[in-house]
């Protein structure tokens, strides 16, 4: 009897240290599949941070000269006008018409005007300069 429970406690035993060493390489296969995972994560991540910040400073760049631009914008008043005028309005006139073309000619005239001088402040219903009565 004591070689049977003998046999049954190697088996036990065996099956023991099996299962330790199934546990041990699926330990030793998750480290190494977590390892590569967060390598190739920091690679993407320095990737996608190395084209951001090379894309903000294009940004910058950009607004910073949209801002030059916007801030000399009276010096080109009068071509931005005309040339707003002028482009939709005669685009507009090829597939619409004169008359068409001419009110969207007049209306991006008038926009672009008061997107470059701004609107007068003291702008009444009653007209500019506000009669007091």
């Amino acid at each position: 009897m004591s070689t049977g429970s003998l046999s049954v406690s190697d088996t036990l035993k065996s099956a023991r240290s099996g299962v330790r060493s199934g546990i041990k390489t699926s330990v030793k296969h998750t480290n190494e599949l977590l390892a590569s995972l967060e390598i190739s994560v920091t690679e993407a991540n320095s990737n996608f941070v190395s084209r951001m910040s090379s894309l903000g400073r294009q940004f910058r760049y950009v607004a910073s000269r949209g801002a030059r631009m916007y801030d000399v914008r009276e010096q080109y008043g009068v071509p931005i006008v005309a040339g707003s005028a002028t482009v939709l309005g005669g685009a507009t006139a090829l597939r619409r018409g004169k008359g068409p073309g001419a009110i969207v000619g007049l209306l991006a005239g008038s926009a672009a005007y008061a997107a470059v001088y701004g609107m007068p402040n003291n702008f009444d219903i009653r007209g500019v300069g506000g009669d007091e009565k």
